[in-house]
């Protein structure tokens, strides 16, 4: 399991708030040395999850704030810091 999925699933069950601060795709660095279509469904997944799981997430910029949408993560959740 991915330690981010984890640690979103930790906070909440104990209520803590998740914070996410999004420079880039949560997976992109490992998918650059791990191959595999089941490897890769799995953390698009994981990746999905974390963002559902989290109450706010900071973007650096308009393009991952649009991908998150696309993604259908809720937009009321989505900060733009710029």
């Amino acid at each position: 399991l991915a330690p981010s999925a984890f640690i979103s699933s930790l906070s909440r069950l104990k209520g803590i708030p998740i914070i996410l601060d999004n420079h880039g795709d949560l997976i992109s660095e490992r998918e650059l040395y791990e191959t595999g279509f089941l490897r890769k469904i799995y953390y698009n997944i994981i990746s999905f999850l974390t963002f559902k799981a989290s109450n706010r997430i900071v973007c650096v910029s308009n393009s991952m704030m649009e991908d998150l949408k696309e993604r259908g993560i809720e937009e009321k959740k989505i900060v733009l810091c710029n």
